[in-house]
């Protein structure tokens, strides 16, 4: 019989290739992506198991060390999909540990990189984008393409978010060059979707419309079903402001229902908060509340901090309506 620790560690190793497996049949998209999910769920006690054996025995054993480095490349799309950022922070870091013992340079660009993106999500624009930097040099010291390009791209975002839109975008289009040079269809469709926010911000609708076409056309073509969601919700989002809020609240209905379809919890906040806003607009304020509620109940379970935020405010402002147009109906009589 194997003793405990080698039972222990072939256990670790069986369910990091089933995270393997899960998260390449996500990518695929399409019919492969319910699969994926109805496989990760199905074996999460196991896979949590996994990694935290290896986190705790990194310092002892050599499996240990590579399988805790793996773990959250292994499952990146859906770590990122299904955990909060703390829960990927914790993930991360013990992980960056272990490519450092192990002195695995391209694995520690990854995780440092990652370490950023769950900042970002925490909203700590100025950590991220250390973080990003930090990542950057190491992908170009090592010509990790592929990484300087996904580097690049989160700057942007990091940029976006402090309001410096032209420095955004300048990263966005260096992002873009190297994703084309790599054939990296997924990711240019993602870029063009970051651009088209930019130029929305900016009040360039046109432009941004230009770009999320440009965005949605490569995501159906890859089948990246979380992509259409995101990018239908975005140009919800234009039409919104165009004041086309029939557009609106079709393409803002489709990025739903694609949402649940995938269990995109974060992309779902965003498509409820699209319909809450035309709502409003269109003088259905309670209508808006239940919305809102719906997304406060998720931000606060997935700790998005500025979706509850948002929601909040946004709740707030139909309350106060509510009672404008209450008040009017009285004056009236």
């Amino acid at each position: 019989m194997p003793s405990l620790k080698k039972a222990q560690r072939r256990h670790a190793a069986y369910y990091l290739q089933v995270v393997r497996d899960a998260d390449r049949l996500y990518r695929q998209g399409n019919d492969s992506l319910e699969h994926a999910l109805r496989i990760f769920d199905a074996d999460q006690a196991n896979i949590i198991e996994g990694i935290e054996w290896a986190r705790r025995c990194l310092t002892e054993d050599e499996k240990a060390k590579k399988i805790c480095s793996a773990f959250p490349n292994a499952g990146a799309l859906l770590f990122e999909l299904l955990y909060t950022p703390r829960e990927r922070l914790r993930l991360l870091k013990a992980a960056l540990r272990a490519a450092r013992i192990l002195n695995d340079i391209q694995a520690e660009a990854w995780h440092i990189g990652n370490i950023g993106i769950a900042y970002l999500n925490l909203c700590d624009f100025s950590r991220a984008i250390k973080y990003f930097e930090r990542a950057l040099l190491i992908c170009r010291y090592s010509n990790d393409r592929a990484g300087e390009a996904r580097c690049l791209g989160n700057l942007g975002l990091a940029y976006k978010e402090l309001g410096q839109l032209q420095t955004a975008i300048k990263y966005y289009q260096m992002s873009l060059i190297l994703a084309k040079k790599l054939g990296d269809r997924r990711y240019m469709g993602e870029v063009f979707g970051y651009i088209a926010t930019s130029y929305c911000l900016l009040n360039e609708y046109v432009r941004a419309l230009e770009f999320y076409s440009k965005d949605l056309a490569i995501a159906k073509e890859v089948g990246n079903r979380r992509g259409i969601a995101i990018v239908l919700n975005n140009i919800s989002l234009v039409y919104a402001e165009i004041g086309d809020y029939g557009e609106a609240i079709r393409s803002a209905e489709k990025s739903l229902k694609t949402c649940r379809l995938i269990v995109d919890r974060q992309t779902e906040t965003a498509a409820l908060n699209s319909l809450g806003l035309v709502y409003m607009n269109t003088g259905s304020p309670h209508h808006a509340i239940e919305l809102f509620d719906q997304i406060l109940i998720i931000s606060r379970e997935i700790e998005d901090r500025r979706g509850e935020a948002n929601a909040l405010y946004n709740r707030k402002l139909a309350v106060k309506m509510i009672g404008d147009l209450e008040g009017s109906t009285m004056l009236r009589q």
